[in-house]
């Protein structure tokens, strides 16, 4: 998962170190969209995991005043309950189910 820096007016700048739980794992998902949406906002990402839960992410622009965010989501799961599969649901509305590769930090999916 990411630090996260956050800048405000007239005062100091915080940096947000992202430490993990012990044992946990995460990894991160980039969608390439189609002509006209390449970086498929929008869409709908669902991680469905060994245990039969599932967490969703919604790929969204812009994120406040002057700040700027990647278009990726962030996952994450404790050992023992890895992920299996994401579906994702495109912009265009299409429906896509992809394989879960363990150890990959970042997954990119292309519509």
């Amino acid at each position: 998962m990411p630090d996260l820096v956050i800048t405000r007016i007239n005062d100091n700048v915080l940096a947000l170190v992202n430490r993990g739980t012990p044992g946990g794992h995460s990894f991160a998902v980039k969608l390439t969209g189609a002509v006209g949406n390449p970086d498929a906002i929008g869409a709908c990402i669902v991680v469905h995991y060994k245990s039969g839960t599932a967490q969703a992410a919604e790929l969204a622009a812009g994120s406040g005043y002057l700040s700027q965010s990647e278009p990726v989501a962030f996952f994450g799961y404790a050992p023992g309950n890895p992920p299996v599969s994401i579906d994702v649901a495109w912009p265009d509305g299409k429906r896509t189910t992809h394989a879960f590769v363990a150890g990959t930090p970042r997954i990119v999916l292309k519509e």
